[in-house]
């Protein structure tokens, strides 16, 4: 084992410079960020504390008339849109 670390309970332990001081190898998040108001929530409730919501997805834009519909023959709510890729890992699945 090298100079200065030690193991215990299954988490490293580095000596401090002075006094032989023990700290972990880790600090504390400054903030903790959850990407749902649920989890913000759960969070808030449980441990008593405050979170960062950033939500994932991208910003909604405003609705507008379809261009191509009618050259391509779409009526609404009778066609199936995907937006995706195909790859032999992720499958598209009904």
């Amino acid at each position: 084992m090298q100079a200065g670390l030690a193991a215990r309970n299954g988490a490293e332990l580095l000596a401090g410079a002075a006094g032989g001081e023990k700290r972990p190898p880790y600090r504390l998040p400054d903030a903790t960020m959850v990407v749902s108001q649920t989890l913000q929530q759960y969070y808030r409730q449980r441990y008593n504390r405050d979170t960062v919501y950033v939500p994932n997805g991208a910003t909604l834009a405003p609705a507008r008339m379809p261009r191509r519909s009618d050259e391509w023959n779409l009526r609404p709510d009778n066609y199936v849109l995907f937006l995706g890729r195909f790859s032999p890992r992720r499958t598209a699945t009904c």
